[in-house]
């Protein structure tokens, strides 16, 4: 786990043993990645990735994320990405699409550095506004 987020190990103790105190002392960036850890941890007693049991596991993170009102949604690969609603998601995808085009290359790239800046840990919302409204560079060079 260290090398994948830089964060300490404690090697004399079982996961279990401290599971709920380190959650409430990692960053958020640390803790939503760890989603996607835990995902790629599940294997098989071979040792293979157990499919069954990471589709359990990748079903079960947005009924957390529910229960816990977070604004984030997970992927089929636990890849957990910042998101307002259903609504806000399918104008998002409709939007990608709409520029989809060569001609559309500078405004697609402020778009996608938008919601990047919208799908980090924490949401960095000053970005976002900048890329969004503030597009000169998208047709400067």
């Amino acid at each position: 786990m260290i090398s994948e987020l830089g964060v300490a190990r404690y090697p004399n103790l079982r996961w279990g043993d401290y599971w709920a105190g380190y959650l409430e002392k990692i960053e958020l960036r640390d803790l939503l990645d760890s989603v996607t850890l835990c995902y790629s941890t599940i294997q098989d007693y071979d040792g293979r990735p157990d499919q069954r049991a990471r589709q359990e596991f990748v079903n079960s993170v947005p009924r957390i994320f529910g229960e816990e009102g977070v604004r984030y949604s997970v992927d089929d690969r636990a890849g957990v990405h910042f998101a307002l609603d259903v609504e806000f998601e399918r104008s998002r995808i409709s939007t990608v699409a709409v520029l989809g085009g060569a001609r559309y290359k500078g405004v697609r790239t402020l778009f996608y550095d938008a919601y990047t800046a919208l799908d980090g840990a924490p949401p960095d919302g000053k970005a976002a506004i900048r890329s969004s409204f503030l597009p000169s560079r998208a047709f400067s060079g």
